[in-house]
């Protein structure tokens, strides 16, 4: 490997690294707060795509350059320098370049659009959430009828809705689906729950996530330091 190529994969990890540490760091203060952390899932899953954007908008050209090489390795395996002569041209590059970050950022946008109709709730007990709905029925309007996997709530005016409530134990994690996501009692429910819902007690978890936040970082500043030196001993990426 050139030090030129191995400038680049280097380049390309501390793009991929850096905003995922920059998330895990992000989640491991939600879950390590004195207080229920509640997203809408359009928000959550900015910070995913955050997280992951360094893969996303990488990928794309790693992706290019493999197709490139593989095609000229099948056109002419015969001929070292009509392989390395050969390739996708500058022009086609940037239109599949392009083409990639339409695409990625159309899928974005619909991903973003899909989790609207979710609420996750970071660093909560589960229990406590079905107990803010119960005790305090006249904030919502009405009355609420509970089913083995779905919860009815019944506003003023004829408003319904409904809920489905996901808990997941190990990382303290509840997600909430609604039917009706642009409903007003949506938003008194979940203002009912920045109040009422009772956080972990201890978290372990978030303690993992800041560990392993920490982790990635040292190493990408490791990494970033050998890459500076490699330019500077060479004279050239």
């Amino acid at each position: 490997m050139t030090p030129s190529t191995f400038f680049l994969v280097g380049t390309a990890c501390v793009i991929c690294l850096v905003p995922l540490a920059i998330y895990l760091m992000i989640l491991s203060w939600f879950n390590q707060r004195d207080r229920v952390t509640i997203l809408t899932g359009t928000w959550d899953g900015a910070l995913l795509a955050l997280g992951l954007s360094g893969f996303l908008v990488i990928s794309g050209p790693v992706f290019l350059l493999v197709i490139d090489s593989t095609f000229r390795e099948l056109v002419y395996h015969n001929s070292s320098a009509k392989v390395r002569g050969a390739g996708i041209n500058p022009s086609s590059a940037s239109l599949l370049s392009i083409g990639w970050l339409v695409f990625l950022i159309s899928m974005t946008i619909w991903f973003l659009k899909r989790r609207y109709r979710s609420t996750v709730i970071y660093n909560v007990q589960p229990s406590s959430l079905l107990e803010s709905l119960r005790d305090n029925p006249n904030h919502l309007g009405h009355e609420i009828q509970e089913d083995s996997s779905r919860i009815e709530l019944h506003g003023p005016e004829g408003q319904k809705v409904s809920l489905e409530m996901e808990h997941q134990a190990f990382s303290h994690l509840t997600i909430v689906r609604w039917d009706q996501p642009h409903s007003s009692l949506r938003k008194r429910v979940e203002s009912l729950w920045k109040n009422g819902a009772q956080p972990v007690p201890e978290n372990l978890f978030g303690g993992w996530l800041f560990t392993s936040s920490l982790v990635i970082f040292m190493a990408v500043l490791i990494w970033a330091g050998f890459l500076i030196y490699l330019l500077l001993t060479t004279g050239r990426p």
